[in-house]
């Protein structure tokens, strides 16, 4: 193939963005949904009087915790791992979600073969705050293929920072509403 559109969620969008930036003769359209990576610590101040403001023992929490992959503490947390997946899953989708669907996403996450893939590749990528040790929105100034940038009306990622870098590069912002009834 000598030419494709390359699509990535989350950190794939960010692997995703790094190779159009490398190689960009072989991507002739970009679609990042949701894309972790691109503010640097320093774009959200509203987060970050938020971070100073959290009492010491939290503090003490964050740096405890900030050397584990999210993946690493679902392993940590032994029986109540599944527990905690559940307890999210069934809040992120409001009970909607299929019956198995926690499970899957547990031993998908927190399976011990992740230590090799997702969870080497996060820590590799993104640095404390889960914000990138390179921020794209720094380096896709120069980047050549069209771009667009696709947020959930949902989204847990800050769509602030696919805003600010749509008006940086020509790029089509996309934010998706939950349609009535939803």
């Amino acid at each position: 193939i000598e030419q494709f559109t390359l699509l990535g969620h989350s950190l794939g969008g960010c692997l995703s963005a790094c190779y159009a930036l490398k190689y960009p003769e072989r991507v002739n359209k970009l679609i990042l949904i949701s894309p972790v990576g691109i503010p640097p610590p320093d774009f959200d101040p509203v987060q970050q009087d938020r971070m100073k403001r959290l009492r010491w023992y939290w503090k003490l929490v964050v740096s405890i915790v900030w050397g584990y992959t999210p993946q690493g503490l679902l392993r940590l947390a032994g029986p109540w791992g599944p527990k905690l997946i559940n307890a999210y899953v069934t809040r992120r989708f409001n009970g909607t979600a299929p019956e198995g669907f926690s499970p899957y996403i547990y031993n998908t996450v927190a399976h011990p073969l992740g230590v090799r893939s997702s969870a080497r590749a996060t820590k590799w990528v993104l640095g404390k705050g889960a914000y990138a040790l390179s921020p794209l929105l720094d380096r896709m100034d120069e980047l050549q293929p069209p771009v667009s940038v696709v947020y959930g009306d949902h989204d847990w990622m800050d769509a602030k920072a696919g805003k600010a870098l749509c008006e940086r590069i020509p790029a089509n912002y996309v934010q998706r509403k939950e349609a009535a009834g939803e």
